[in-house]
């Protein structure tokens, strides 16, 4: 079951990630619409995985970690704060949906 987090403000803005397969919303009519990435999921040459970057506050120029999950299947410290590397692309996009969610429902990113 795919699940997508939006958010509507006080003045009717909706916001929210854009993606394949979820509810375009584009489509919704909106006095101001634009899109901003919120993220990028790059590949790192050094390491020969995929890696997520985010472009927008509060996390702008930095990637993400374990920490931002806050997942106990992680319960070593000094693994917390590493990035989180992923052998295919298609499973970084699928971690960076669940975070963006997340970051939503935690009300940290508009």
């Amino acid at each position: 079951m795919n699940q997508q987090t939006i958010s509507v403000d006080i003045f009717g803005r909706v916001s929210g990630l854009v993606h394949r397969n979820q509810l375009d919303l584009t489509k919704l009519k909106a006095k101001d619409k634009r899109v901003e990435r919120a993220s990028d999921i790059r590949f790192s040459e050094d390491d020969q995985k995929w890696y997520i970057h985010y472009l927008i506050p509060p996390f702008a120029g930095r990637s993400a970690t374990y920490m931002d999950l806050k997942s106990k299947q992680f319960p070593k410290e000094d693994i917390l704060y590493s990035v989180m590397y992923f052998d295919n692309y298609e499973e970084a996009v699928q971690v960076e949906i669940a975070l963006f969610n997340k970051f939503r429902k935690e009300g940290l990113v508009k």
